[in-house]
């Protein structure tokens, strides 16, 4: 049977970036953004932020003071795409919303506050061996891509941001923000008119009849009912 294209056979351009060994990256909302370009840094969550998932309380990040970051370019190629059904969703929050990649410069991040997916699968490291029994035994973290930071990010070590949503018919769209000191104006109104545009395309198909697919289908009954139509 032929498999699937991977994600980086079906996005180069951008696979290009996330695999660029200069960076590692950070996946975060357009509002988180904004609290940590204004807070100065990256803050590990020790549950005084929302669960972005329900299996991060149980976490390696959670329970070693870490950010959690995605490192493309440490494994192999292989490697990364045999995992990738258990990253992706992650990486991108399963496009419900957009969601920016804060890039990284991994040349300014202390190797000794970093925990490479290596590190994560030998679980020779001290620090791993501290940690409760069923933290452990839960192995909540991301083979093969998740690099964990011990301890805050200044944005200092920030290199740029990439925006990512899902567009019409599930397309991936993405934009790097031109603007490295204050992105978040630029990206609200990208995202703002990716999201007109999905809109539109959606209505177009539903007044011709066409199919909107599954994704398509379930944004447009939601926007119906939020309109109260």
């Amino acid at each position: 049977m032929e498999s699937l294209p991977t994600f980086g056979a079906q996005h180069p351009e951008l696979w290009a970036r996330l695999r660029d060994p200069r960076w590692l990256w950070h996946s975060t909302s357009l509002d988180a953004l904004k609290l940590i370009l204004s807070d100065g840094a990256i803050h590990p969550n020790a549950g005084q932020l929302p669960n972005t998932f329900s299996q991060s309380k149980v976490s390696y990040a959670r329970h070693l003071g870490a950010v959690s970051l995605f490192d493309f370019a440490t494994e192999d190629e292989e490697q990364i795409f045999y995992h990738e059904w258990k990253w992706l969703s992650v990486l991108f929050r399963t496009f419900r919303e957009s969601v920016v990649l804060i890039r990284i410069r991994s040349g300014v991040v202390e190797p000794t506050s970093l925990l490479r997916a290596s590190d994560l699968r030998a679980e020779c490291d001290p620090r791993l061996g501290a940690l409760p029994y069923n933290i452990r035994h839960a192995r909540m973290w991301i083979p093969a891509v998740e690099a964990l930071h011990i301890g805050p990010i200044a944005c200092c070590a920030f290199d740029g941001f990439v925006l990512i949503a899902n567009g019409d018919r599930d397309a991936c769209l993405w934009h790097e923000a031109t603007n490295r000191t204050d992105p978040v104006p630029e990206l609200l109104a990208i995202n703002a008119q990716w999201k007109a545009e999905r809109e539109k395309a959606i209505e177009e198909r539903f007044a011709a009849g066409d199919s909107l697919g599954l994704s398509g289908l379930i944004e447009f009954v939601r926007r119906r009912r939020e309109s109260g139509a």
